[in-house]
């Protein structure tokens, strides 16, 4: 079976949700997630204009513009493959933040493969530096497990900024290209990199004519404005940066900004890892706080 011909009806591959929506708390719950799985699969026309309408809100008070591809455009068929999270001010109810997963079946093996890609994760300005692009991948990653009944994924990951390049590189496993180049290259990182190139640019607003360098896994041109990219996110700089400077250093000397290259990642995550990674990154955050709390605290002195 052809790539190609999967591609052309990626939900003949996928299991139908069995958990449609559920609902969690981010930030000792200060924020509200609502996930949605493959939604354009039993969604009402009128459920989906509103969700289209708060992703696009979201969009213009995070990128300054809105992209035109992808659930942007408020397509069933583009919400038929996907898993979407948005996240809201639990007091208020003010969407703050999405991401928009997508399932892309490939044959990896001799047999189809829904491989997980990560897609746009956005953060209204004013919300940013709240540590919330990680709580909202690892929430959403458990409902893929369940309703495809799958205790392992291979993820793909397009982006110019340093931000999600880098969560990428910290949270998966085995992900390549790393920002520390602690990972070497197999020959499935470069297999479902062209693979999923080859068949799905239209899913990830990915120009029809960038060019993928198998060396360095820059696309060059991802976002080209003429050719069709998502030109909405050719910046001079990236939008965000990450925590690690390394990470910002490693995207500026790799990618052209301003000409709207990206970087493409593969890496694979499974539940078992995932699940310990999640409790390792908790204990983390709290020693983290424990420390900023202590620092805080007035030196006790004696005479």
């Amino acid at each position: 079976m052809l790539d190609s011909e999967i591609s052309k009806s990626p939900t003949k591959y996928l299991r139908s949700p069995w958990l449609k929506t559920r609902t969690q708390y981010l930030r000792n719950g200060k924020f509200r997630l609502r996930t949605y799985d493959q939604p354009g699969r039993w969604m009402t026309d009128q459920e989906i204009a509103r969700l289209t309408d708060t992703l696009r809100e979201i969009a213009g008070r995070s990128m300054d513009a809105v992209p035109t591809y992808g659930v942007f455009t408020g397509s069933r068929k583009a919400f038929s493959n996907r898993v979407v999270g948005v996240a809201s001010v639990s007091r208020t109810d003010e969407p703050v933040a999405l991401t928009a997963m997508v399932y892309l079946p490939i044959m990896i093996d001799g047999r189809v493969e829904p491989v997980l890609h990560l897609g746009l994760t956005m953060i209204k300005k004013r919300f940013r530096g709240q540590r919330l692009q990680g709580p909202l991948f690892e929430k959403l990653m458990y409902m893929t497990f369940y309703n495809q009944l799958k205790g392992h994924f291979y993820l793909t990951n397009i982006a110019a900024s340093p931000a999600g390049i880098g969560s990428v590189a910290d949270y998966f496993q085995d992900a390549y290209p790393h920002y520390r180049g602690k990972t070497e290259p197999r020959a499935y990182h470069l297999e479902i990199a062209q693979k999923v190139l080859a068949s799905y640019r239209h899913e990830f607003g990915c120009s029809g004519s960038a060019r993928f360098d198998p060396e360095t896994f820059v696309v060059k041109g991802s976002n080209d404005p003429d050719k069709g990219g998502a030109w909405q996110f050719i910046r001079e700089d990236p939008v965000s940066m990450y925590k690690e400077e390394e990470c910002n250093r490693f995207c500026t000397e790799r990618l052209r900004f301003n000409q709207g290259d990206e970087l493409f990642q593969v890496a694979n995550v499974d539940i078992l890892s995932g699940t310990l990674g999640v409790l390792r990154r908790l204990r983390e955050r709290k020693t983290a706080a424990r420390r900023a709390d202590e620092a805080r605290l007035p030196a006790m002195g004696g005479k």
